[in-house]
């Protein structure tokens, strides 16, 4: 048993495990209050975290134990309830049976301990676990009317507002791929869900001028990571760290800051981060938004019922009146000063929990585990949760731009794999050509060596008839060679005969008989 010597009591703070301006408070208070525990509690679990040292462990079968001191392992002197919901009433339940003079406060944190969606019986749950708490702390005037008109008695209420820490000036940059620029004069700080007045912002949006931009330095449902939300009208930044709003609306060149929420606020810690940073805003004439900025002059209000066009007309005068902006502006600084600091916020608490506490000796039990949960802190933390986000956030952001440049070229690739297809396909139309030139050829070929054997043919059967002619041409001619061989051969016989004749004639007469010759000789007449 590890004792605490610190002269305060110890507090067991327990929570709903849902975050926001709920862990903030209690962070406030525990970054302080360093012995204080905190049991985040779900509808079927119960996480411990002991402050020093840092330590998270599920708390056995807390739930449903019958000695929920021992299952949850610490005692404390206090419990400070910061949510009216049933898990966190069952535990403090189960924690006053095993303690029954240990006591509890609780802080109204939003309206939802008068819910009027919720059934008859919820309601009348929450109503009398208020009515039964030591002490009834509220963090504005708002929840202090509303806490009385529905509690209706004589229950202590101590009005309490947030504290708001003093950080050292942090030179935040706008976000990878924020166009540089751009001027943002409105701005929107905080995660924005539904009841944040999501829909309501892109609607107002819409109705801006179009030279008027402006910047959601926060998230939405639906996109973490910085980009445009409506194009060229809403830039979203992304995840951020409280402490960096001042540095962040100075980046953006934000000169005032909406608050498009359609649900009344408690308190509201962005308004009061919004403030330290000089800029005014705009709210919806409900809720603690409201009473806040009208005590402060520190913006201007608009009807909670106001469409979106009627918002932005506001928002659109208001920004042509730079004396006004600055003059609401030096006065949301001013209310920012006023409010108290971490240690006033604490010790305000202090003198509730004095009063309070019972004389349950204070010590913290040792789990019995030989491992806190591990990554605990990041879910259960806000300010680690934060980090973590904005860590993914960028991961995500390097993450889409890698799958943006890997389809760029992806579509390069298949612009490519386009072209090579039909190049490929002109070349399979080039072959079936080729094949078809090839097919016409060997036709045309075929039929030529057809013809040239034709024609072949015919030459060779012209040869043989000139053949034939011939050698019947030669058998002739040698026959005529023959006959006129014998008959020069006869002529030769007569002639040598004629001659040898003639020799024997008396010499004229052989003279007249050749004169006689010559002259009947045709060829000599010729």
């Amino acid at each position: 048993m590890i004792s605490t010597n610190q002269a305060e009591p110890v507090v067991i703070h327990v929570v709903p495990p849902n975050g926001g301006g709920v862990d903030r408070y209690v962070r406030d208070l525990c970054s302080v209050r360093t012995g204080d525990v905190i049991a985040h509690v779900s509808i079927d679990q119960v996480v411990l975290e002991q402050q020093s040292p840092a330590r998270f462990d599920i708390a056995g079968d807390a739930p449903s134990s019958a000695n929920a001191f021992d299952a949850l392992g610490v005692t404390g002197s206090l419990i400070h309830a910061h949510s009216t919901l049933a898990p966190c009433r069952g535990l403090i339940k189960r924690l006053q049976s095993s303690a029954p003079s240990l006591r509890y406060v609780v802080t109204l944190h939003d309206i939802m301990f008068c819910d009027p969606n919720c059934d008859a019986e919820e309601q009348q749950a929450r109503l009398a676990f208020v009515r039964a708490a030591s002490a009834v702390i509220v963090p504005s005037s708002y929840i202090a009317a509303l806490a009385t008109d529905q509690l209706m008695h004589g229950v202590p209420i101590t009005q309490i507002e947030p504290g708001l820490a003093h950080h050292q000036t942090i030179n935040a940059q706008r976000s990878a791929g924020a166009p540089t620029q751009s001027v943002f004069p409105i701005a929107i700080v905080g995660a924005l869900g539904e009841h944040k007045g999501r829909d309501f912002l892109l609607d107002v949006v819409a109705a801006l001028p179009k030279d008027l931009q402006a910047v959601l330095i926060g998230y939405t449902d639906g996109q973490i990571t910085p980009g445009w939300l409506v194009e060229n009208k809403l830039w979203l930044h992304g995840p951020f760290q409280p402490e960096n709003t001042s540095a962040l609306l100075d980046a953006y060149g934000c000169e005032a800051v909406l608050f498009p929420n359609r649900q009344a606020e408690s308190f509201s810690y962005s308004l009061s981060d919004v403030w330290r940073a000089g800029r005014p805003a705009w709210v919806p004439d409900d809720g603690a938004l409201g009473q806040r900025v009208e005590s402060a002059a520190a913006g201007w209000r608009y009807r909670k019922d106001a469409n979106a066009t009627e918002v932005a007309a506001l928002m659109t005068d208001c920004l042509s009146n730079q004396a006004q902006v600055i003059e609401l502006g030096q006065n949301a600084a001013r209310a920012a000063e006023r409010l108290p600091s971490i240690e006033q916020f604490v010790n305000q608490h202090n003198d509730v929990y004095r009063a309070h506490a019972c004389n349950i000796k204070t010590a913290i039990n040792p789990i019995d585990r030989p491992e806190s949960l591990p990554h605990a802190e990041m879910h259960l933390n806000a300010t680690f949760f934060r980090a973590e986000l904005i860590r993914l956030a960028n991961d995500l952001r390097f993450s889409t731009s890698k799958i943006v440049e890997l389809s760029g070229e992806l579509a390069t690739l298949a612009t490519h794999y386009a072209a090579r297809g039909a190049h490929i396909e002109r070349l399979d139309e080039a072959l079936i050509n080729r094949d078809k030139s090839i097919a016409q050829l060997i036709e045309r070929l075929d039929e030529a060596l057809i013809n040239r054997d034709k024609s072949i043919g015919e030459l060779n059967a012209r040869l043989t008839r000139s053949h034939a002619l011939l050698l019947a041409t030669q058998q002739a001619h040698a026959t005529d060679v023959a006959k006129l061989t014998d008959d020069v051969q006869q002529t030769l016989r007569i002639a040598h005969r004629f001659e040898r004749a003639l020799s024997y004639l008396p010499r004229f007469l052989r003279r007249w008989l050749l004169g006689r010759a010559d002259k009947h000789n045709p060829l000599n007449s010729a």
